[in-house]
């Protein structure tokens, strides 16, 4: 990893997830250096990576799911 991008990693990624940074709650590379977030941080960045962020937020629900306490659009035409 170029050493400029490792160095913005290590600076940003905290500040962008809101990161505690505790050594004892992150994942370690081989060489004994933590990551630059903690394990929680780190899957959400994956799954941030992966599917994207979500525009409410954290939290979303399936579309049309009973438990996630927005009115169905089948109630509006009651």
């Amino acid at each position: 990893m170029p050493i400029k991008l490792r160095r913005w990693l290590w600076r940003w990624l905290p500040i962008l997830f809101g990161c505690h940074c505790r050594p004892d709650r992150s994942f370690h590379f081989r060489d004994g250096t933590p990551f630059p977030i903690c394990a929680r941080c780190t899957g959400e960045l994956a799954g941030n990576l992966v599917g994207g962020p979500s525009p409410g937020g954290s939290g979303g629900c399936a579309a049309g799911s009973v438990d996630c306490g927005r009115t169905s659009p089948a109630l509006y035409a009651l």
